[in-house]
Formats: C-alpha cells, structure tokens, sequence
C-alpha cells in the first residue's frame, strides 16, 4: 500500500488557493458594509423627507382657517425661517468639512472647494454625517495625492527652505477642475489664490 507524498507544488497551490478565498471573503465584507451604509443613509434622507412633508402637511391644515392676510403672514415667517436655517446650516457644514480635513489635507480649505457639499445634509438637530465627509475626503485624496497633509511638506519645501523665505504656493485648479465647482466654489477657490495660473499671475 502506497502513501500519497504531496509535493511542494501542491502546497503551494493550497496556500495561494486559501489566499485567494481569503481575499474573496474581506471583498464581500466590504461590499456589504457599503451597501449597509448606503441603506442607512438613504434610510435616514427617507425619514427626514417624510418628516418634512408631515410638517409641512400640518402648516397647511393650520392655514387653512385662517385668513389670506394672516396666512401669507404665515408664509413668509416659514420662508424666512428656512432662509436662516438653511445660512446657518451652509455655516455648520462648512465649519464641519474644515475640521474633518486638517490634519489629512495640506490646506483644509481645499475640501470646500474640491466636495460637493450640497450632497452633505445638516439635519434637524444640526447634525452631520462625518462619517460621509471623511469618505468623500478619502476618495478626493485617492484622486488628488498631492492635496494630503503629508505630501503637502514635499511640495512646499523642508523647514529650512520656508525659513528662507519661499512662500506656499495654494494648489492651482485647472479648467476641467471649474466645471464641477458650484459658483460659490469658484469665488472661494479665487480667495484662496487656486486660479492665479489660470489668471496668468505668478
């Protein structure tokens, strides 16, 4: 009777073979991460579009007794109202992204030209899904390395060199990167000198 004796190709085949499995096994765990956080977020915008028209349904139902004069009285006290909502909310986000990127951005400011902040929402409480705005500064640094915090330092020089006087130069934005930027984007982006080379200023 005759052992099998397993070669060393065959070992090697199970390890790569177990390898790969392992491999397929941590890309599904991800997958399904995502997808949970994608369900929980569109979950969350459901809830709070459904709480915003039962808000709005009963503001109606309330109108509906009242006068003409006394109901647009009304109305322009809730469009005020959202008017100021939404300028603080604007304040809150912005205020949010800067903290979330220092420290992983060379310029924090930089995410509020780069994001999309109005996929960002500010909910009723005057919350903020963080965990959203470190992704989206994630990916904008998979896209753009050079805005990170630690190559910030290779870019603009060593210690020494600052000391000598060289000025940081702000990331300059080309004019495919002005297409996906809002108008409020583009004025802030202006700010912060990022147009100067398509201005032609040195």
């Amino acid at each position: 009777m005759t052992e099998a004796v397993e070669t060393t190709e065959d070992v090697e085949t199970e390890e790569i073979a177990a390898d790969e499995a392992e491999d397929a096994e941590e890309v599904v765990e991800e997958d399904a991460a995502d997808g949970l956080k994608k369900a929980l977020k569109a979950e969350r915008a459901l809830r709070r579009t459904a709480e915003r028209e039962a808000r709005d349904l009963k503001a109606e139902r309330e109108n509906a007794d009242k006068e003409p004069a006394e109901q647009a009285l009304d109305q322009a006290r809730r469009e005020a109202a959202a008017e100021a909502t939404s300028a603080a909310n604007k304040r809150i986000l912005r205020s949010e992204v800067r903290a979330i990127a220092k420290g992983r951005l060379a310029d924090p400011a930089d995410a509020l030209v780069y994001l999309d902040l109005d996929s960002f929402e500010v909910d009723d409480d005057g919350e903020i899904d963080s965990e959203a705005i470190e992704d989206a500064i994630s990916d904008l640094l998979k896209k753009k390395p050079y805005l990170g915090a630690d190559t910030g330092e290779k870019f603009r020089g060593g210690a020494d060199q600052g000391a000598r006087g060289k000025k940081e130069a702000p990331s300059q934005l080309s004019k495919d990167d002005l297409k996906k930027l809002t108008p409020a984007q583009i004025v802030e982006a202006d700010r912060n000198g990022q147009l100067n080379a398509l201005k032609g200023i040195k």
